[in-house]
């Protein structure tokens, strides 16, 4: 598999390689392409679709956060639901009393097109293939009720999260890159896309000295180690 020709902003293209680091990276893997220009070209091109990729998912929040996040929601509904509930007879009944007024005021505006969107409101505009306008006649209970919806519908939100790992998020951009470098290698040389290491971690075969030396120059200070450990995710993906 190879994903080399998306259609990519142009902010992401930038000169990555110069042609003395091409004949460089050519040097350490023992490359020779037949064509050195358009080599450049595709590591050009897939430096960009690296970047475009990373940005992506830079300011993705884990999913421990979002979940975070919807149960302050449920806390918040359920604190309102209990306040629904739990209101004196005579807060009560001076709130029935509010929402009826509102409900007639609303709806006699919603009728007269004074009701502007996004304002708050107790009626609501249907579709044109359904009734022109419609109000809102609501009791506590049933305003209760559509909060606990909401509530569930929020549990619901909760369950179905992603299932991504705390922590540190995998890089897809470093993985699509791996995964068109290995179609470059194969479709340049015969010589096998093997990931050696030493005991130390440092790459000693030319595809992964390769990978190292050319991811280094879109992102400088990126750990090897994880270049290698992609790189031996997609041999085992092969």
């Amino acid at each position: 598999m190879e994903i080399s020709n998306p259609v990519v902003n142009v902010r992401y293209y930038k000169e990555t390689y110069s042609d003395q680091d091409i004949s460089r990276l050519c040097k350490i893997a023992g490359l020779s392409p037949d064509d050195v220009a358009r080599f450049h070209e595709e590591l050009e091109h897939f430096a960009a679709i690296c970047r475009w990729e990373t940005s992506k998912w830079a300011t993705l929040p884990r999913s421990s956060d979002v979940a975070r996040d919807l149960r302050r929601l449920t806390k918040r509904i359920s604190r309102l639901d209990d306040g629904l509930e739990n209101l004196p007879d005579e807060a009560a009944h001076e709130l029935r009393v509010a929402i009826d007024k509102n409900n007639s005021f609303d709806f006699a505006r919603s009728i007269t097109g004074k009701l502007s969107g996004g304002e708050p409101s107790l009626a609501i505009s249907l579709p044109d293939d359904a009734l022109p306008i419609t109000g809102l006649h609501l009791r506590i209970s049933e305003f209760r009720q559509l909060l606990a919806g909401l509530e569930r519908a929020t549990e619901d939100a909760i369950s179905n999260l992603p299932k991504r790992r705390d922590g540190q998020l995998r890089d897809y951009g470093l993985r699509i890159w791996m995964i068109n470098i290995k179609a470059l290698w194969e479709r340049t040389t015969q010589a096998p896309f093997t990931r050696g290491i030493t005991d130390s971690g440092d790459p000693v075969t030319p595809a992964a000295c390769f990978c190292v030396a050319a991811f280094h120059f879109i992102s400088p200070d990126y750990p090897k180690t994880r270049i290698l450990w992609e790189m031996r995710h997609r041999i085992r993906k092969s």
